[in-house]
């Protein structure tokens, strides 16, 4: 079995933001990306790393409804921008919300957000999520991000690791939509999703609170041998978090490969921070080897 002996402890001084920095012309404002650019950043999304950043300033100058309109401008030229969360925007706002007793998601915390990808309960997760930071936290609320293709050889190093990559590739899994997003009386309606967590090309579904929901609602794909995959990658994972984050400037823009990357939050205590969240849709992969 894996454990943190095996996988051995991260230092907290290594920094956990496997993102692109892109080059300096994009500082030029979202005006200026053009299509040779765009493809750099795809690129870089889907094929390299899963991720990257880069800092537009000015929008934060224009009005609100100004911003908004251009954010959401800048998305569609990614793809597909979604509505989600029951609302009439696409923008969702990162921030946290005021305590009522129910519990809240990692986007209405101010808590540690574990490394995980969004919507894996769904057939199709959003393929590309994309944060511009409005008000970044004084202290605290770092962002990080975990490279599927750049670190998962690490993790199969071992014969333990290998083992549980072939589980993760080859078996079904279920994913619940965790009762957070939803009061009680709608618990039996929530959504689940079944399928691999590891898909090829470095495709990834998970959310460990999803996961153990699930296996909590289908006891039946709850198998020894699975649970114990699904914790072991967890482990590895999670204990990422030890690593340092990035804390978002000001105007700074983060893009993430939701299938590719997963991304994390540190724990802050500043009411006023706020990132804004547009999601990109585009259609799962099936893993070959899996059907």
């Amino acid at each position: 079995m894996l454990n943190q002996a095996t996988l051995g402890a991260k230092s907290a001084s290594e920094t956990i933001f496997d993102v692109r920095q892109m080059p300096s012309p994009l500082s030029g404002g979202w005006e200026t990306i053009n299509n040779i650019k765009y493809q750099a950043i795809r690129h870089e999304l889907d094929a390299g790393c899963g991720a990257v950043t880069f800092r537009d300033g000015s929008i934060l100058n224009e009005r609100n409804g100004d911003r908004y309109e251009k954010f959401i401008a800048f998305g569609r030229r990614l793809g597909e921008v979604q509505i989600r969360g029951g609302g009439s925007s696409p923008i969702w706002h990162v921030e946290p919300k005021k305590s009522d007793g129910s519990p809240k998601s990692y986007s209405e915390s101010n808590d540690v957000a574990p490394f995980h990808t969004d919507a894996s309960y769904y057939p199709n997760p959003m393929k590309y999520l994309v944060f511009l930071a409005v008000r970044p936290a004084e202290i605290g609320g770092e962002n990080q991000v975990f490279s599927i293709p750049d670190r998962l050889p690490e993790f199969s190093n071992g014969a333990a690791g290998c083992a549980a990559i072939e589980v993760l590739k080859r078996e079904t899994f279920p994913f619940g939509m965790p009762p957070t997003f939803h009061n009680k009386d709608e618990q039996k309606d929530l959504p689940l999703e079944c399928g691999p967590v590891l898909l090829d090309g470095g495709i990834v579904r998970f959310q460990i609170k999803a996961l153990r929901e699930g296996f909590r609602r289908r006891p039946d794909l709850a198998s020894p041998e699975k649970i114990e995959a699904v914790e072991a990658l967890n482990d590895f994972i999670q204990q990422h978090l030890n690593g340092r984050g990035v804390r978002l400037g000001r105007g700074q823009i983060l893009i993430v490969n939701n299938w590719r990357a997963l991304h994390s939050r540190k724990a802050f205590n500043d009411p006023n921070r706020l990132l804004l969240r547009l999601s990109i849709a585009d259609t799962f992969p099936t893993n070959t080897a899996h059907r």
